[in-house]
Parts: C-alpha cells; sequence; structure tokens
C-alpha cells in the first residue's frame, strides 16, 4: 500500500516595501487527528514550524489532506516592538501533488 503523498508549501513573507519579511514564525497545525484513506496511517494531531529566512521565503514539507478531506491551519507570527507579535491564521488543505505556492491555497482569504 503506498504512503501518502508529502507536499512541500511554500511561500514568501514581504513588507509593504516589497522587502523580505525576515524572522516570521510559520506553523503548520492538524485541526484534528485523522485516518489517512491512501494507507489507513492514523495521523496525530501535530504541528510543524519553520522561520522566514531573510529574504521572507519560507517552506513546509506536509502530509495531503485532500484525499481525507481534512483541513490544517497555517498560522504567521509576525515579530512586533516589545515583545509583541502579530499573528494570521489561514485555514488549507494540501494537495495531493509534490509542491505548491501557499498563495495558490488560501483563496479568498486574504
Amino acid at each position: 500500500m503506498p504512503s501518502p503523498t508529502i507536499c512541500t508549501v511554500s511561500g514568501t513573507c514581504v513588507k509593504l516595501d516589497g522587502s523580505g519579511f525576515a524572522s516570521v514564525t510559520v506553523k503548520a497545525n492538524s485541526t484534528r487527528p485523522f485516518v489517512h484513506p491512501t494507507d489507513n496511517s492514523l495521523v496525530e494531531d501535530y504541528e510543524l514550524s519553520t522561520t522566514t529566512d531573510s529574504s521572507g521565503n519560507w517552506s513546509l514539507s506536509l502530509i495531503e489532506t485532500t484525499t481525507p478531506n481534512v483541513t490544517l491551519t497555517i498560522t504567521f507570527y509576525y515579530p512586533g516592538s516589545a515583545n509583541d507579535y502579530k499573528r494570521k491564521e489561514y485555514t488549507i488543505q494540501v494537495p495531493n501533488s509534490a509542491s505548491v505556492t501557499f498563495a495558490s491555497l488560501i483563496g479568498s482569504q486574504v
């Protein structure tokens, strides 16, 4: 039985002036445990995270969630001043493909 596809979701965070937004934390969370129908594996609640590089680029390797019709939450934590941060969340389904841009997944959520 084949394993579920792992898809690299990638994007870029930029500031209003167009420069890369470094040090943004990007987290992916499952919204609930689920059984993936590709191989009947149990996917427990999980969280993966990364930080944008100096150009604002980031990527996460995530299990595809389109086949089981499950969503993930992607949260961006933007650094602020005085230990403050701003947060923005998006709900996505990860496609059954090798890679995808984050922008193509969020549609009208912007």
